[in-house]
């Protein structure tokens, strides 16, 4: 029996017990919509009936289709990809492969992948019902403390989980955490688009940086080595932006953005953390304070432009979020000083030339301890 509300699925119940919708016996397909197109009709590998559009990407449409085998829905992700791009699409299926192998329930379940007669890749993944974080945040500007914590601690989760196998997402933003249920009733989070660079960024003709600008580490910008710290910068913007409401860096174009990604510190708009700290019991903090100065602290470490200086895992911050919420004992990890200036010193050639260009087009000081161009 299905909830045609929240889309969840009990046994023996006549009702939803989380919203008290009568349950329907319906076909899970009858509560889809979705869009005709050219498409409309075709089998992709003998098994998936392709029942019309339900949502597009700057590099990829999604499809509903139904799976002839057990009559479920499922999405077909079908990419934009010309079919001699052989090195993005050999990068695609490896990492797409390698994603479906982690076995999470907050990432994406990937049921098979395969190609289309005219080479087009596709990949056919579990139907979510829902919106993404991205959308609600457009829709209501931000999300309590409250509401968005129990939602990072499963992304984090799922983080922790992809990077034990040694994957790093690379893209991590609102749009690619899609919650479950109805909108605005979210219950659970996905982690989506493992493997898959939605927007490329060309700074100049010698370097690609692949991500999204708003949510790229330091080394992510300047085309450096990346490892699981990366993943914890974007998780620590998407932080900031779900509980400010705003973004800790912007820019009038990507160039400029990044640049203020790599060099400048945010302005943080959490309260001051010595909140917590007043022995006056007549001047004792608002306790909804007290969490968001906690949070501020955790957003802060996690936005260390030198990785050495964030959480050394997605796990050590997962543990700070969990000691806030009062799941786990100790002090937080974030309240450890960072003593050392916090600077990113690039690695690559590609990146020792263009932090030069970042610092001329900020107006700011080029440190001593920074590495001369190549």
């Amino acid at each position: 029996m299905l909830c045609p509300h929240c889309h969840r699925s009990f046994s023996g119940l006549d009702f939803c017990p989380h919203d008290g919708r009568k349950l329907s016996s319906q076909p899970r397909l009858s509560l889809l919509d979705w869009k005709d197109t050219p498409l409309t009709g075709h089998i992709l590998k003998e098994r998936y009936l392709v029942l019309g559009l339900v949502g597009e990407g700057a590099m990829a449409s999604i499809f509903a289709a139904e799976d002839l085998t057990t009559g479920e829905p499922v999405a077909v992700k079908m990419l934009r990809v010309s079919g001699n791009q052989s090195r993005l699409r050999e990068r695609f299926f490896h990492e797409v492969l390698a994603a479906a192998g982690i076995g999470h329930p907050n990432i994406i379940q990937v049921h098979d992948v395969g190609e289309t007669l005219e080479r087009t890749p596709f990949l056919v993944m579990e139907f979510l019902r829902g919106e993404t974080l991205g959308d609600r945040l457009r829709r209501e500007g931000k999300l309590s403390p409250e509401v968005a914590l129990p939602f990072f601690l499963q992304v984090a989760s799922a983080l922790d989980a992809a990077h034990e196998k040694g994957i790093i997402h690379r893209d991590i933003k609102p749009d690619n955490l899609f919650l479950l249920g109805a909108p605005g009733e979210g219950y659970a989070i996905k982690v989506v688009d493992f493997g898959l660079a939605k927007s490329t960024l060309r700074l100049t003709a010698m370097g690609t940086a692949v991500g999204t600008a708003e949510y790229m580490a330091p080394e992510q910008a300047l085309t450096d080595p990346v490892d699981a710290r990366t993943d914890v910068y974007a998780l620590g913007v998407v932080l900031y932006r779900t509980l400010s409401g705003r973004l800790p860096f912007e820019g009038p174009d990507a160039t400029e953005l990044l640049a203020r990604q790599v060099i400048l510190p945010p302005v943080m708009p959490f309260p001051d953390p010595r909140v917590e700290f007043c022995d006056d019991p007549e001047q004792q903090p608002d306790p909804a304070l007290v969490l968001r100065a906690r949070l501020g602290l955790v957003v802060r470490k996690a936005l260390r432009k030198n990785p050495a200086h964030r959480y050394e895992s997605i796990r050590a911050m997962q543990a700070d979020l969990e000691r806030i919420l009062g799941q786990r004992d100790g002090l937080l990890e974030a309240r450890l000083p960072c003593e050392e200036e916090d600077i990113y010193l690039p690695v690559g050639p590609f990146g020792r030339s263009v932090v030069q260009q970042f610092y001329r087009l900020l107006r700011v000081p080029v440190p001593a301890c920074l590495p001369p161009p190549p």
